[in-house]
């Protein structure tokens, strides 16, 4: 018989939010390097697809935003860790960032794929599922963007 509600714990949801964003960073960067070695690999009109802007500029895009989720997911778990009062506000940013970013790395790993990248079979498929997943898991983003707005007063 239950006996009383477990008290929400924001110490508890902000460790969430923070291992959240780690791995979305980890998944996101997982899901690119495949691209990349595929897109070095294949071959289109007599040279490899990674030579086309349209191809790599993406996967590059998608790399700098992963480095910089991962960073501030690292930052959000120094201050978490510190229990520094801006450790919500960090963990919040950290999990917008990063499924932002992931979801951004899945979508342009799929583009690279093409077809291949999203058959069940594929070598992406359930890294970018997953990744689509965690992203709107919740308590979702809309909780994160409440953190960071009541920051600044709006």
């Amino acid at each position: 018989a239950r006996r009383a509600p477990l008290a929400a714990t924001p110490r508890a949801q902000q460790l969430a939010q923070i291992a959240l964003a780690a791995y979305l960073a980890a998944a996101g960067r997982r899901v690119v390097d495949a691209a990349a070695d595929h897109a070095r690999s294949r071959r289109q009109f007599g040279r490899a697809i990674a030579g086309f802007q349209a191809v790599s500029h993406p996967l590059a895009d998608a790399v700098i935003a992963l480095d910089s989720a991962a960073t501030l997911a690292r930052v959000a778990a120094w201050e978490w860790d510190a229990g520094a009062p801006q450790a919500a506000l960090r963990a919040a940013a950290a999990r917008l960032a990063a499924s932002r970013a992931a979801e951004f790395a899945a979508h342009a790993a799929h583009q690279v794929f093409g077809a291949l990248g999203v058959m069940r079979d594929g070598p992406v498929f359930f890294a970018s599922r997953r990744i689509l997943q965690l992203a709107a898991a919740p308590p979702g983003a809309s909780s994160a963007r409440a953190t960071l707005l009541a920051s600044l007063g709006l």
